[in-house]
């Protein structure tokens, strides 16, 4: 493998992202990488060239993983009945039934406040 120079664009393997090579880290085919969220070791093992460099900017905000972020926006739908109310994004998924398994059908399970 070639060695990386400081100031090189990279992408990380292992942790999917871009960074730019700041220095090497004092052992054989280690690099200090920067990246949006900060500094990191790595071996060249790891690290791939690319042409691009990371966005790296004081504004960066964290990936939001959550159920709402992954939800696209519904297309605009006509209100037919003031009781729907759109939740503003579509399933990406099939939505099926749940059923418990049919060995705990003898349980009794009470519910919260009773």
């Amino acid at each position: 493998m070639l060695r990386l120079q400081p100031g090189e664009h990279v992408w990380i393997k292992d942790t999917h992202e871009k960074g730019t090579v700041v220095s090497t880290a004092g052992t054989p085919r280690s690099y200090i990488v920067e990246t949006p969220r900060g500094p990191f070791r790595r071996n060249r093992y790891h690290l791939s060239s690319t042409p691009e460099g990371p966005r790296l900017s004081d504004n960066t905000k964290p990936v939001n993983t959550t159920i709402e972020a992954a939800c696209t926006p519904a297309t605009p739908e006509v209100q037919h009945d003031s009781s729907q109310q759109s939740t503003g994004c579509e399933r990406r998924f099939p939505a099926r039934v749940r059923a418990p398994p049919a060995h705990l059908k003898d349980f009794v399970r009470s519910l919260p406040g009773n």
